[in-house]
């Protein structure tokens, strides 16, 4: 027979069962009173947050320019959604070396570059959010590329304007751009791009070509176009690109009815409403006066068309070289921007014929 002092094993296997009943009958108390059964869980790992978008104004800026470009112009503030300044960067590149006239010789050249870079936490760097040599599309660039014009030495452009204001008033910089172009010498198309970031790509805002050169000025909330007009080429005052009439001046400003900028207010004005007499002809004369050089305005004349003094003798007595002051209709631009007036009243203010 075995000790007394061992325990039983049937005994020790009776409690062990009891005890197990005893809990059961627990649990399932607490579920039937719709007491929560605590579970112990291990927490979850914390995603990590990304840290705070780096300082643009601390960016050397010639870490992103492309080897051989040079730093033109460099703005910062907030075009795009989010935490953080962009970076607006306007370089240019000496490409006069290559050559390329009619000739076969070499020309002063350059390339321009126009991007926005914003920092991309992806890769933990800078990166160019909008490049105006690829928008809108490679294929025809806002800025072209140098290299893809068949006559470079023929023609140019520059930016004489890049600023950055809310014009829509969302709280987030849009970005102003005037690009001149030239062909020969001479001044061609402004092209003018106001762009929104708001969406997080670049989107035109208000967009405009003049004919032949002008001027952007950006003021707080608009923006100004100035532009020289001219004549209808197939009218009688027309005397080539070279020589506008007037001037035109379009403010841009934004329209919260329709939410859209729009040209608040536009004012033209002829060059030479007074001044001497350059040319007369049955259905035009032409005046130059003085300003930033010589300036010509032509004007159509009827036979409604009155001269004074009457002693004059009409528009077919009028000869050049005299100081006249003319009074016009019409000076108004057209859908084309086109002005053509039409001289109503021609006084003569020196009845001595001027040498020019």
């Amino acid at each position: 027979m075995g000790s007394t002092d061992q325990p039983n094993l049937c005994s020790v296997c009776v409690n062990l069962w009891l005890t197990f009943l005893a809990a059961a009958t627990l649990l399932l108390a607490a579920c039937r009173e719709g007491e929560p059964i605590p579970l112990s869980l291990s927490p979850a790992p914390a995603t990590p947050s990304p840290g705070p978008v780096p300082d643009a104004r601390r960016v050397p800026i010639e870490s992103l320019l492309e080897p051989g470009d040079r730093v033109e112009r460099v703005l910062y503030g907030r075009l795009l959604p989010g935490e953080g300044e962009q970076m607006v960067v306007h370089s240019s590149r000496d490409i006069s070396a290559r050559g390329g006239s009619a000739s076969g010789g070499g020309c002063l050249d350059r390339q321009d570059h126009l991007r926005v870079f914003a920092f991309d936490p992806a890769f933990g760097d800078w990166r160019p959010a909008f490049d105006a040599d690829l928008w809108p599309s490679a294929a025809s660039p806002f800025i072209p590329d140098r290299a893809d014009v068949p006559e470079p030495c023929r023609g140019a452009e520059e930016l004489p304007t890049l600023a950055l204001l809310d014009l829509d008033g969302d709280g987030l910089q849009d970005l102003v751009i005037a690009l001149a172009t030239f062909k020969d010498g001479e001044e061609g198309p402004l092209l003018l791009e106001i762009l929104s970031f708001a969406p997080g790509v670049a989107e035109p805002l208000y967009e405009q070509a003049t004919k032949r050169g002008g001027r952007v000025v950006v003021q707080p909330e608009q923006v100004v176009l100035e532009q020289p007009t001219f004549p209808s080429r197939s009218g009688p005052l027309w005397r080539g690109e070279e020589a506008p009439n007037g001037s035109l001046q379009e403010v841009i400003a934004w329209d919260e009815a329709l939410a859209q900028p729009v040209v608040a207010a536009r004012q033209n004005a002829l060059f030479c409403v007074q001044g001497l007499l350059e040319r007369v002809s049955p259905d035009a004369v032409f005046v130059v006066c003085g300003g930033d050089g010589p300036r010509l305005t032509g004007f159509r004349v009827t036979k409604e068309t009155r001269v004074l003094p009457e002693s004059v003798g009409g528009v077919d007595k009028l000869q050049p070289g005299r100081e006249v002051s003319v009074r016009v209709e019409g000076a108004e631009p057209d859908e084309e921007d086109e002005v053509n007036p039409t001289a109503i009243e021609i006084v003569v203010l020196d009845q001595r014929q001027v040498t020019r």
